[in-house]
């Protein structure tokens, strides 16, 4: 299946906010992508794929992720540009 293919070597970046807990399960997930040939990257300025762990339960977490968010939403941006521009 090509759409299985199609995405194998992404660099990803996990971002984690909240307990010990969360902290374990971004240690799987890392473990499972790269374990599916993708590769972690120390910024989400190089990642294809970035991934936030956070909970609810903690407000302070769920403050920092909306910020991050939005962060996130402006790298989109600058990247969409950059690639029109080569276009």
């Amino acid at each position: 299946n090509n759409e299985n293919t199609s995405c194998k070597g992404l660099r990803f970046h996990i971002e984690t906010y909240g307990c010990q807990m969360n902290t374990s399960d971004s240690e799987i997930v890392r473990s499972i992508l790269c374990g599916a040939g993708h590769t972690p990257c120390s910024s989400v300025e190089e990642a294809d794929v970035i991934l936030t762990n956070t909970c609810a339960i903690r407000e302070n977490a769920e403050n920092k992720i909306w910020n991050r968010l939005a962060y996130f939403q402006s790298i989109r941006k600058k990247r969409q540009l950059a690639n029109d521009v080569r276009a």
